[in-house]
């Protein structure tokens, strides 16, 4: 499969985003189909980005305002529950995306999303090292990994992405359930 150009996940983006405000009858917000390019590194990247913000799993939490996307390079961190951050600093690495959830005791869930597009990943026996090297210096510093290949993006996306929003929002579920336990709810 072709990989798809900035101009057609930007189109991919409207799409989508159109089909998700259609669903919830909300205000689209088309500044984001313009800062893909800037936000990601990637084709692969931006697509899992569009797949990631209208992902169902997370609609009723998009309706709130508690997912949004994050420009880590304007400083700060926005006081919501999911915030995906394209090329998140991470250590001495960056994560292609990553999602900072915060539940509701002050904990916090981290995933780092990897997506590997075959020329720099697992061709050689040099590249699945150093991919297996910086999956587990981020799980030491406590990030779980959603590693895709760039093929299962650009064929699968909506799974992938959902894989990933099915696995926050149970998170967080366990969380609130965990937090009304503490409160005798």
């Amino acid at each position: 499969m072709k990989a798809k150009s900035g101009g057609e996940i930007e189109a991919l983006f409207v799409q989508r985003a159109t089909s998700f405000v259609r669903s919830l009858g909300l205000a689209a917000d088309v500044d984001l189909a313009s800062a893909l390019p800037n936000l990601c590194q990637s084709d692969i990247e931006r697509r899992m980005l569009v797949e990631l913000s209208y992902s169902p799993p997370w609609h009723d939490m998009k309706r709130m305002g508690e997912v949004v996307i994050h420009d880590h390079t304007m400083g700060g961190m926005p006081d919501r529950q999911v915030v995906m951050a394209p090329q998140y600093p991470v250590g001495r690495y960056r994560v292609d995306i990553g999602i900072i959830v915060n539940g509701y005791d002050g904990d916090r869930l981290l995933i780092a999303i990897e997506c590997d597009g075959h020329d720099f990943h697992e061709k050689t026996k040099e590249q699945a090292s150093r991919d297996k090297r910086r999956d587990r210096a981020f799980q030491k510093i406590g990030w779980m990994v959603f590693r895709f290949t760039g093929s299962d993006i650009f064929r699968k996306g909506e799974e992938c992405a959902d894989e990933v929003a099915t696995f926050v929002a149970e998170w967080l579920d366990a969380s609130l359930d965990a937090h009304l336990k503490r409160l005798g709810v």
